[in-house]
């Protein structure tokens, strides 16, 4: 009988001896992984459009992740609802966030490059951008026709809109009036493959794009048709070629 009592005395020891060292471990694990990443959760299954000319799909949210895919600008994707900060490099630290292509690919970009939960809209003319909601706060920038965009906030007859010029190195965002926009799906189609087509590295490139565009038959309805015919007799503007920016640059 004693001897019984001794031996499930000792099991009993055994099993918290490793159960502490397991907790243990599994705090230094935590540890290491607070040091460089920070996860939060939102709601899935919102719509995530990218707002670059091209941003990589990675298999990790990491800046030194393997590369997996690639999207376009405008392109749309599924938020899964997850957001990692990598933060290995401390003077480098990067917000991702966990998306799903159209074909069921699934991966990680940069959330800075992304627009989450807002819709896309382009400009029909060009267009002054405003400080607030107001018509006393015109600011110096602007936009030009056809220039993508995503409204990320409506207050009345104003929208919020972000959008990025060729010429410019990162995002601008103001107020303009909703009447200069237009949400049509083959005149924001014409203008992204525009946009797409003048960032070419030459001018030869650039004209072959934009004449895929009017042989298009399913593009032929837009109204900017006839701005995409004028272009084809112009010489695109040299613009720098974009990398992955730096978050606030």
């Amino acid at each position: 009988m004693l001897m019984n009592y001794l031996k499930a005395v000792l099991f009993l020891s055994l099993l918290a001896v490793i159960a502490i060292a397991c907790g243990n471990n599994a705090s230094d694990q935590e540890g290491k992984i607070s040091d460089t990443t920070q996860v939060s959760n939102a709601p899935a299954d919102v719509v995530a459009i990218c707002l670059w000319s091209s941003v990589s799909l990675k298999e990790t949210p990491a800046l030194k992740g393997k590369y997996k895919n690639i999207m376009y600008l405008g392109e749309k994707a599924v938020f899964m609802g997850e957001t990692v900060t990598d933060s290995t490099d401390k003077k480098n630290i990067r917000d991702f966030i966990k998306i799903k292509l159209t074909d069921g690919t699934q991966g990680w970009v940069q959330a800075n490059m992304m627009s989450v939960g807002a819709k896309p809209f382009v400009l029909k003319e060009k267009s002054k951008l405003y400080k607030r909601p107001d018509i006393l706060s015109a600011g110096k920038d602007e936009f030009d026709k056809m220039q993508f965009v995503v409204i990320t906030e409506n207050q009345g007859e104003w929208a919020k809109i972000k959008g990025k010029k060729k010429t410019d190195t990162w995002f601008k965002d103001g107020w303009i009036k909703t009447d200069k926009l237009i949400d049509s799906e083959i005149d924001i189609t014409v203008a992204i493959l525009v946009e797409r087509a003048m960032l070419k590295d030459d001018n030869e490139k650039s004209i072959q794009a934009l004449q895929e565009i009017l042989d298009n038959p399913d593009l032929s309805s837009s109204i900017f048709i006839e701005d995409v015919q004028a272009l084809t007799a112009e010489p695109a503007n040299e613009v720098p070629l974009e990398e992955e920016a730096i978050e606030g640059e």
